[in-house]
């Protein structure tokens, strides 16, 4: 896939942010709200369950090995 060109979208996912699977599809979803345009918009995002899978796997190192930055970026956040 090294031919496919970079695309970057910068969409940021907010806090409070809804996770959950839906049984029926097997995708994990992601809700947020967004200010687009003035208006307050729900953003859904969904991830099929192969892709699901993939960050399930990578879930423990990215606890084990940043967690406490992340904690530290919120905390920051928080403060601001």
């Amino acid at each position: 896939m090294s031919d496919i060109p970079e695309m970057i979208f910068p969409v940021a996912l907010t806090h409070p942010m809804k996770i959950f699977l839906d049984p029926n599809t097997g995708e994990l979803v992601f809700e947020c709200f967004q200010l687009v345009g003035g208006t307050t918009q729900k953003f859904r995002f969904l991830m099929e369950p192969r892709a699901a899978l993939t960050l399930l796997s990578v879930l423990p190192d990215i606890q084990r090995d940043a967690a406490h930055i992340i904690e530290e970026k919120a905390r920051l956040n928080s403060l601001q």
